[in-house]
């Protein structure tokens, strides 16, 4: 089993990977390098994207229409091939919400002070 792990800008690889990830499972990290336009980071995850049987999308602060059709597209692509779930460190915003929401994926909250929350239902938790 391989576990893809998607970095956006500015994120850092949370502590429970390896625990989610399980210890049979091989873990590949892309991140996203500063400058990097989105799409390259979906390009280079698509590339991989038969390799993998889960993947942890690590989501930054940065929101806009081009972020959330780059994580959408990831969604919908990698999804075939196995789990999807979807972290961030930041604040949940109505924007990453939705995108959970939609496509029916885990959004996890990693507190920086080891304190985690998952949303089952991101939407009402962040209204």
């Amino acid at each position: 089993m391989e576990t893809l792990v998607l970095l956006e800008a500015t994120t850092r690889l949370p502590s429970w990977v390896d625990h989610e990830a399980g210890p049979e499972s091989n873990v590949m990290v892309l991140a996203e390098r500063p400058g990097d336009h989105p799409v390259e980071l979906e390009s280079r995850a698509l590339a991989y994207a038969g390799q993998v049987s889960r993947t942890i999308l690590v989501c930054g602060p940065e929101g806009g229409r081009e972020r959330t059709a780059v994580r959408s597209a990831l969604i919908l692509e990698l999804s075939e091939r196995g789990p999807v779930l979807l972290a961030t460190s930041a604040e949940v915003t109505p924007e990453l919400a939705e995108v959970a929401r939609l496509y029916r994926v885990q959004l996890r909250l990693d507190m920086s002070r080891g304190r985690e929350e998952t949303f089952a239902d991101p939407v009402r938790r962040v209204a």
